[in-house]
């Protein structure tokens, strides 16, 4: 993924960033990713005149792939956590989006997937049995309730 641009040297912004743009990613397409208030709320709070990167050296240079390791790892150290890796936090993000009923569609265009099999390891985190499909289908195209809705059989 691309690294996100999250500060002007003014300390505010930018629209791209607030909307939840990146960019450029590993496919060369840009990329909206879901931003909640509180996280906006905190990336605006982080204000430095060092440049374009919240998360950057004190010459405003963009941190190292080395570096970035060791902030993720001195964080876990100082929260008691086990230790992760920052790609750990892209797996978090996909399977807390399908466990609360994101469709996989979704997930697969926040996450960047050229194909959906690559979503699809996250599907048996999904909220429903099919259960939602069942009744669905029970109640047939009007909405009336078909004889036998809720049951659930297997076709030989």
């Amino acid at each position: 993924m691309g690294r996100p641009r999250l500060s002007k040297p003014q300390g505010g912004v930018p629209p791209t960033v607030s909307e939840g743009l990146l960019g450029p990613t590993k496919t060369g397409k840009s990329r909206h990713v879901p931003l909640t208030g509180a996280l906006l709320e905190a990336l605006r709070a982080i204000k430095h005149l060092r440049g374009q990167n919240v998360f950057c050296n004190r010459d405003g240079s963009p941190l190292t792939l080395w570096q970035l390791h060791e902030r993720i790892e001195g964080a876990c150290r100082r929260a008691g956590l086990r230790r992760i890796r920052w790609h750990d936090t892209r797996h978090s993000f996909a399977s807390q989006l399908v466990s609360a009923g994101v469709p996989l569609r979704q997930v697969q265009e926040y996450l960047g997937h050229t194909t959906i099999a690559m979503t699809m390891r996250y599907s048996h985190l999904a909220p429903n049995d099919g259960g939602d499909m069942r009744r669905a289908l029970a109640r047939g195209k009007d909405g009336a309730r078909a004889a036998g809705e809720g049951e659930q059989r297997a076709v030989s």
